[in-house]
């Protein structure tokens, strides 16, 4: 599937020069709106553009890329000068995409397992590249996270560094409640599973050898229901 940028130019004899700037302000539009950043946020370094484009009564130029995603990074885009539905000139043109962009990074050494806070983070400007969309551009973002490895200061924090902290982890004493139709019985189980609410995981009731399974209602209850 070809995507055509929408915004056509109407082009009479103009300059190599002119032509040059049109194709450079199309193809940034064409990623502004493909990637859903603006334009201050967009960085293009034209690494190809053929010399002595002929131009003569050229009258509409589209700028497109033949990829369904398009991503940051090296890559190539096309160009196509038309007259009246002829093809005047079709040419490839090399860009090098790369995004600015604030995204969050420690501001201190975070240990694995530790709960990230806002002391421990902080904005940094970036210029990022094909992987763009696995950083966090806002601390929110991180509310309820934790460390999955050693995070070094000054390094920008990535999607495949940290987790939500489970609402219960495995090793903890929790509370198990097994509810039948006449009875509800309580005891002490140790988790065996990191889980959130919701989820299934395995138990070990205290001075037992036997494994139950229980779905987490809090941080510090896991609950049974028996017809």
């Amino acid at each position: 599937m070809i995507i055509v940028l929408l915004g056509l130019l109407f082009l009479t004899e103009i300059s190599a020069a002119e032509i040059y700037t049109q194709i450079k302000n199309e193809a940034q539009q064409l990623f502004c709106r493909k990637l859903q950043v603006p334009a201050e946020q967009l960085k293009i370094n034209f690494t190809y553009i053929p010399e002595n484009l002929s131009v003569n009564n050229a009258s509409k130029l589209e700028v497109f890329t033949q990829k369904n995603h398009v991503r940051p990074g090296e890559q190539a885009i096309w160009v196509q000068i038309t007259d009246q539905g002829k093809i005047v000139d079709k040419f490839p043109i090399s860009v090098d995409v790369s995004i600015v962009k604030d995204v969050v990074v420690a501001r201190q050494r975070i240990n694995r397992g530790s709960a990230l806070k806002s002391s421990d983070l902080k904005m940094e400007k970036r210029v990022l590249g094909k992987y763009w969309q696995d950083y966090f551009f806002s601390l929110n973002e991180l509310q309820g996270c934790e460390a999955k490895q050693l995070i070094k200061n000054g390094l920008p924090v990535t999607k495949r560094m940290v987790r939500q902290t489970p609402l219960i982890e495995r090793g903890q004493s929790v509370k198990v409640e097994i509810h039948s139709k006449t009875m509800t019985i309580t005891f002490t189980a140790i988790a065996m599973d990191d889980g959130f609410k919701g989820d299934r995981i395995k138990l070990q009731p205290e001075n037992s050898s036997n494994v139950i399974q229980g779905v987490i209602a809090t941080n510090n209850l896991v609950v049974l229901y028996q017809e």
